[in-house]
């Protein structure tokens, strides 16, 4: 299971865009700094302490296997380098981990969620080469401080949406430096991600007998037709920039139909997108649309995505980081059911009959969520939060309810079966 938070302890750094700290909007905001319905950056954050995860979590009829959770670079470093550690912030972490194993559920940790320190943006952020320095200072404490514990690391998680903020203002740090800023960022981001590789291995891996993987996302590309044009297309628009790692992690909601273009003025200006190539994106008229523009429902684009991974990177072992529905909020959330059950039936599918091993499935999300720009408007929650109760209580949906048969049986219910699984 998987729960982004905004976290404070201590003497905690300021991260990037945090909400907290701009009631009402956040940075990866588009020409108007992404207003963020009813001020809900402002008005609330999920806390994420450990009373929580031994109420709740632990707790919870769900029984989960893995927990994925981020940790903030600021919280950790609030200068964003060495020069002062912030002890409340170890404290904190280590007893989430503690709790977290106590009742047999293992931490999957990713060090880089998108809030990098202010003070390090300052300098550049991802766009100047001294980061990758950083962030192997940052990944050592991390190794030193939770590796006796944690077995499974996520460097960084999607590099395509954190490189994006130094194309557009649409992402965080909204840097529009296209064609220049993405390029220097992502070189720098598969650095730093080598960097923290090779170091575990050096430093770490002997003792600590970990693993450690970076998470990328991608919908998969259903080529418009069987044209040499349309299949060239696709696979463009598929194709990933790979560094080291043990096991590759995936996030993946929706499916594309991807075309050939025949516009003069494709890939005229310079950016990453531009760059795959002249293709149109578009939708296959029998995939199922959610309230939230750009989600749709198709789950064999899931099998094929997790074939063509093993297949383009030789067998590698596949972590599904990400994968989930959003709604309005409903409690009876019968699409989302519908959604995660042939979306596992897709992958059991690969597992068993393409020879894909898959480590492990992780269901975006636990409980309704900030979610960016969109606040709290969009939901994908298991769980359903009230976010007008300052106590936020909490309430099992159907989706949860299935989803723990699931876990608790090992079999997918068949009255949610679509005919062709």
């Amino acid at each position: 299971m998987e729960l982004r938070r905004n976290e404070r302890a201590g003497q905690t750094g300021e991260p990037l865009g945090d909400p907290g700290s701009m009631p009402g909007r956040v940075t990866s905001g588009c020409s108007y700094m992404c207003i963020v319905p009813d001020d809900a950056a402002g008005r609330w954050v999920f806390s994420g302490n450990t009373s929580f995860i031994r109420r709740f979590i632990t707790s919870a009829p769900t029984q989960f296997n893995f927990y994925r959770f981020s940790i903030s670079w600021a919280r950790i470093l609030p200068k964003g380098d060495v020069s002062v550690i912030n002890q409340d912030g170890i404290d904190y972490y280590n007893n989430l981990i503690n709790e977290l194993l106590a009742n047999n559920i293992q931490p999957v940790v990713t060090m880089f969620h998108w809030d990098l320190p202010q003070q390090l943006q300052d300098l550049g952020g991802l766009t100047n080469s001294i980061i990758v320095d950083y962030f192997e200072d940052y990944a050592r404490i991390l190794y030193t401080k939770f590796g006796d514990r944690v077995k499974w690391w996520i460097t960084f998680n999607e590099p395509y949406s954190i490189v994006f903020g130094y194309s557009t203002e649409c992402n965080a740090p909204g840097v529009t430096a296209s064609g220049v800023g993405e390029y220097l960022a992502i070189h720098n981001l598969l650095k730093s991600h080598a960097r923290a590789y090779h170091m575990y291995d050096n430093e770490f891996r002997t003792t600590q007998k970990g693993k450690v993987g970076i998470t990328l996302s991608s919908t998969w590309a259903e080529p418009k037709s069987q044209s040499e044009a349309d299949l060239e297309a696709a696979e463009r628009n598929l194709q990933f920039t790979v560094s080291t790692h043990d096991f590759f992690g995936l996030n993946m909601y929706s499916s594309n139909l991807i075309g050939a273009s025949n516009s003069s003025s494709a890939g005229s200006q310079i950016s990453i997108f531009n760059d795959m190539g002249g293709m149109v994106m578009g939708q296959d008229p029998s995939w199922i649309q959610s309230t939230q523009q750009g989600f749709n429902y198709a789950p064999s684009g899931l099998r094929k995505m997790l074939k063509w991974v093993s297949d383009r990177y030789n067998h590698v072992d596949i972590l599904i980081t990400e994968n989930g529905w959003p709604d309005k909020g409903e409690h009876n959330d019968t699409m989302r059911t519908r959604y995660f059950v042939n979306h596992l039936a897709s992958v059991l599918d690969a597992a068993n009959l393409d020879n894909v091993t898959v480590l492990g499935h992780t269901a975006w999300s636990l409980i309704d969520n900030f979610e960016w720009d969109n606040g709290f408007t969009v939901k994908f929650g298991l769980y359903h939060v009230d976010f007008n109760d300052p106590e936020s209580p909490r309430a099992a949906k159907e989706s949860a309810k299935i989803y723990t048969s699931i876990i608790k049986n090992r079999t997918l219910p068949e009255n949610y079966l679509d005919p062709e699984n």
